[in-house]
């Protein structure tokens, strides 16, 4: 299962080290992702990262067809 993070704050983060210790891949989303910050906190290596914004579509469409194909049932 595919997990989806909206944003990557401070919270965001600890959710996505805690799902990576857990041996999932996590979707992390967030239109202007702090890297140095994150990454001091989970190893994006072992997240999917996509930088965009869900309230933005047109942000996402020349992004997001891996997306669209492989997380068509994220509710």
């Amino acid at each position: 299962m595919t997990v989806l993070i909206i944003g990557a704050g401070l919270v965001s983060a600890q959710v996505a080290r805690e799902l990576v210790e857990a041996a999932e891949r996590p979707l992390v989303m967030d239109p202007r992702l702090q890297r140095a910050v994150v990454s001091g906190i989970v190893d994006l290596c072992r997240c999917e990262v996509v930088d965009g914004d869900v309230l933005k579509p047109a942000t996402l469409d020349r992004k997001s067809t891996r997306l669209n194909s492989s997380h068509a049932n994220i509710s």
